[in-house]
């Protein structure tokens, strides 16, 4: 009789990270796709080694998680590899639309995103987020690569994904050590300071801007250690630091008009930015009585 491995089939690859790499397996007799991630250590590296603890990190913090927004984990079924007792496999609900470096790479995007698929995304990402935080999780790697598509029968529905590089806060709220995509790091965890959740606002900030405008809001075409230093030198009042044709660096405090989203909803998402684009990590996504706004305000916005 046949085992319960030769009800599955492998779909394909679908891609590889910092620690894994995923494929997607068909069960025949249901239909159901999962991809199934497994760890992949370096010549040399160990369980002990940052690699093998980061998977293990992750494969906890994922099966804990039950959100929308974030990718579903489920303990591996029968029939697909378990992997070693401590580095297992970890099976994610199979997002099949892809993710939001494709949509924001299609030659129509770029102006930026259509305004209901911002508002979606939005709505989305900062609930996942929210939930995240509240849950003392930082996720340290927020960008348009770590943001899959799931259809559903009423619309596309974002979720975040990839929290190999995730954080559970300690007692002081603070880490300190470099993770991340460069261009999408905050400030601090670049230049190797003490840092919070903040940073998941910055992260947050610049991938809000580029699904509006098509564009990373700070000098895009250059490496961050070249662009560091000019935008530091920004006005809180500043969304985004661009080049100009001619080379000479100027300082936005709007939102492109030339964007799908409208002029209304733009200038009301502009003080958003400013806050969660802020160069203080203290005073980032917070208002002036010191209250985190960047959940409460997106709420308006996607109402």
């Amino acid at each position: 009789m046949a085992g319960p491995e030769s009800e599955w089939e492998c779909v394909s690859q679908l891609g590889s990270g910092g620690f894994g790499i995923v494929h997607v397996w068909r069960h025949g007799p249901s239909g159901q796709q999962w991809a199934l991630k497994s760890c992949r250590l370096g010549p040399g590296e160990s369980l002990a080694s940052r690699a093998g603890q980061a998977w293990v990190r992750e494969c906890d913090i994922m099966l804990r998680l039950r959100h929308p927004g974030v990718v579903t984990c489920v303990p591996t079924p029968r029939g697909l590899a378990q992997g070693p007792s401590d580095l297992p496999t970890l099976c994610m609900e199979y997002c099949e639309a892809g993710d939001l470096r494709r949509e924001l790479n299609r030659p129509e995007s770029c102006r930026g995103l259509p305004q209901a698929q911002v508002l979606e995304i939005l709505n989305d990402v900062t609930s996942a987020l929210g939930y995240l935080h509240n849950r003392r999780i930082i996720h340290r790697d927020i960008k348009p690569e770590n943001v899959v598509m799931k259809a559903t029968d009423t619309r596309l529905v974002y979720k975040l994904i990839d929290l190999g590089y995730a954080k559970e806060l300690g007692v002081s709220s603070l880490a300190r050590s470099f993770v991340g995509t460069l261009q999408y790091v905050a400030p601090e965890l670049f230049l190797e300071q003490d840092y919070t959740k903040s940073v998941d606002y910055w992260s947050l900030g610049l991938l809000s801007h580029e699904i509006v405008t098509g564009q990373r809001p700070f000098l895009p075409h250059m490496s961050p250690g070249q662009w560091i230093h000019q935008v530091e030198e920004k006005r809180y009042e500043d969304i985004s630091v661009v080049q100009d044709v001619e080379g000479e660096v100027r300082h936005l405090t709007r939102l492109s008009d030339t964007s799908l989203v409208c002029p209304p909803l733009a200038r009301a998402m502009e003080p958003w930015l400013r806050s969660l684009l802020d160069w203080r990590p203290a005073h980032r996504g917070r208002d002036q009585a010191d209250n985190v706004v960047v959940f409460t305000q997106v709420i308006s916005l996607c109402i």
